[in-house]
């Protein structure tokens, strides 16, 4: 990018969407964490970083894997990088894509996945069973 694109786009203000991600990854650094804040009648916690005027609502994945890879104290991770990402998930057997994070130069999950786990074409015509059981 440019650096009249960086500073266009580090102006946009509000939350980020997943539209906002579906050119690729962004890596940015943590400025705060504003915990407990009233929101449209529900409480959230929303993650500010030092590039843009944007920030990312979490949800309990997001607030866990902040926990589990940058601490339990919100105070320490000022300054911190993290990836915002495209992922996919499931939630009440609804389907959707949703943001996620992770440290920058570590693959997403589909991408360390190893290739044995996921299916390939060949062994889902395995399972298929064309059979009549009668």
């Amino acid at each position: 990018m440019s650096a009249f694109s960086d500073r266009i786009r580090g102006q946009k203000k509000g939350f980020f969407k997943v539209a906002d991600l579906e050119g690729g990854e962004r890596t940015l650094t943590i400025s705060h964490l504003d915990e407990e804040v009233e929101m449209f009648g529900k409480v959230v916690d929303l993650l500010n970083f030092r590039e843009t005027g944007q920030q990312l609502q979490l949800n309990f994945t997001t607030a866990e894997w902040l926990l589990d890879n940058l601490g339990d104290d919100p105070e320490v991770w000022n300054g911190k990088r993290v990836v915002l990402f495209l992922d996919t998930y499931e939630y009440n057997n609804q389907k959707g894509v949703g943001i996620r994070l992770k440290l920058p130069g570590t693959p997403t999950a589909a991408a360390s996945e190893p290739a044995r786990a996921r299916p390939t074409a060949a062994s889902r015509k395995d399972d298929l069973d064309d059979g009549i059981p009668f």
